[in-house]
This record gives C-alpha cells, sequence and structure tokens, in this order.
C-alpha cells in the first residue's frame, strides 16, 4: 500500500513539474516576438532583476516625466519627514510643462509636492521638492545623479528634477529606468502614491486642489499598472511600470512611441505576454 501511495506521488509531482516547464516556456517565448511602438523597450522579471524582453534596451534617450520616478526616491530617502512646509520659489511657480498652478510664497507639505509630481506628473512640483530638500535644484541633481547610479544604472544622466530638458545632459535607458521604476515600487511610500487615480490635498494657508493621474491604466480591471507616464518633443510618449500577474511583479517600459495610443497598446502587449 506504501509503495503504491509513493508511486502516486511521484507521479503527481512529475506532473506538477511539467506543467511548470509548459508554464515557463510559453512566457519565454511569449516575450521572443513582441511588436511593439516604442523605440526602446524593456521587460524585467520584478523578483529577479532578469531581463525577459529588450529592445534596443541598453540605448541612450530622453524618457521626459518618467524622470519624477527618480526625483521622488530622491526626496523620500532625503528627507525625514515628508510633513515638512515648502515655501514656493518663483522659479517653481514660473516652471513651464504641466503644472499644478502654484503661487509665489505659497507654501505646500512635501508629501502633497512629491504625490502632485508623480500623479499630475506637475513640473512645478517637482522643482518645489528638490529645492524643499536639497535648498536649490543645482544640489538636488547632484544627489539624485549619485544615487542612480547606486541603483545599477550605468548610462544614466539626469539635468532636471521634473525631465524638461535644459541645457544639462539628460538621458536614460530602457534598462536603467526599469531598474529605478523597480527601485520605486519597493519603497512603500512612493508605490501608494503611485495606486491614487485621483487626490485631493490643500496648501498650509488652506487652498484645494484635486488632482487626477496621467496613468490610465489605474482604471482598468484586465490591464491594471501602477506606474509613470512621460512625454516629449524628443522622448515622444513613454510609460514605465510594475504588473503583477498571479501574485509575481513584472517590470515593463516602453520609450519612444510616436502616439499616446501606441504607450498604451505597447502597455496592454507588454503585460499580455507576462500572463
Amino acid at each position: 500500500m506504501k509503495r503504491i501511495y509513493f508511486i502516486l506521488n511521484i507521479i503527481m509531482l512529475i506532473v506538477l513539474f511539467s506543467q511548470t516547464i509548459c508554464t515557463y516556456a510559453k512566457n519565454k517565448n511569449s516575450f521572443s516576438d513582441l511588436p511593439l511602438n516604442g523605440k526602446y523597450a524593456v521587460i524585467l522579471d520584478g523578483e529577479t532583476g532578469e531581463v525577459l524582453y529588450r529592445k534596443n534596451a541598453k540605448t541612450k534617450c530622453h524618457n521626459a516625466s518618467t524622470t519624477k520616478l527618480m526625483t521622488a526616491i530622491t526626496a523620500v530617502e532625503e528627507n525625514t519627514n515628508l510633513k515638512k512646509k515648502v515655501k514656493i520659489s518663483s522659479r517653481a511657480a514660473g516652471q513651464d510643462g504641466v503644472k499644478l498652478g502654484m503661487y509665489a510664497g505659497e507654501k505646500y507639505y512635501m508629501k502633497d509636492l512629491i504625490s502632485a509630481m508623480l500623479i499630475l506628473s506637475a513640473c512645478d512640483c517637482a522643482d518645489a521638492v528638490a529645492e524643499g530638500t536639497n535648498g536649490s535644484v543645482d544640489k538636488f541633481m547632484k544627489v539624485m545623479n549619485k544615487k542612480v547610479k547606486k541603483i545599477g544604472c550605468k548610462n544614466t544622466r539626469f539635468g532636471t528634477p521634473s525631465g524638461l530638458r535644459s541645457s544639462n545632459p539628460h538621458y536614460t535607458t530602457a534598462y536603467d529606468l526599469a531598474l529605478i521604476t523597480k527601485y520605486a515600487y519597493e519603497n512603500k511610500t512612493i508605490r501608494k502614491i503611485l495606486k491614487k487615480s485621483t487626490y485631493s490635498f490643500k496648501s498650509v494657508e488652506g487652498r484645494k486642489r484635486s488632482i487626477k493621474s496621467t496613468n490610465y491604466l489605474l482604471d482598468s480591471k484586465k490591464y491594471y499598472c501602477v506606474g509613470k507616464t512621460g512625454s516629449g518633443w524628443t522622448a515622444h510618449y513613454c510609460f514605465t511600470g510594475v504588473y503583477t500577474c498571479k501574485g509575481h511583479p513584472y517590470v515593463i517600459t516602453t520609450l519612444g512611441s510616436m502616439s499616446e495610443s501606441g504607450r498604451w497598446s505597447d502597455a496592454r502587449k507588454m503585460m499580455d505576454a507576462c500572463r
């Protein structure tokens, strides 16, 4: 009788092992031929860091507002108290790009500025976060670029906290940005912010603000993905995020798509490949 049970257990183990191998092979094959709109892309295993798919993954390019993930990492790690009050400078208030629309002299809490920077992708908030953390944007960028190297990014140099182009060198790669995304997602504070599709807060003086996320995938049941968008003249349309399938995280990054619809199409194709 014991021998029968032993044989049955062996058979069950063989069947389970075979199913696992088949599933893994299927997943590997699903990454082999992935037609994407973006010029640069990568899919990482969110646990092991293994590269599952790559397309010009280590070619330097611009990444627009996905830069703000690294800005958030730097701010969260450098500020021991995210409830600190930050006075808005005329430089931050006059920033270009997507804006929250703050007044010079107004005060906001650091956590709310980081939230608006990630959720709305507000460039004025990115500058305010930098100034509120290290006193100036230049000082902040020095700290930020040191941190990005520690994460393991060998082909990245950021010139602004917002991702807007300036006279300073500003570039990354799909692979480096995926590393930044993975690192950011592992931070509980940043992950919690990125999961918010809407957010309401007040300035210290009491002015009410309400914002909505630029990440449309937060409203999708089938393609729910936590991440950050970016768009610009040279970066075109970008997205980087973490997709969780059956409890397993995957980092998906696509840069340089020529249309917004192409960006979201890429994200969905990459998620489908991870299923």
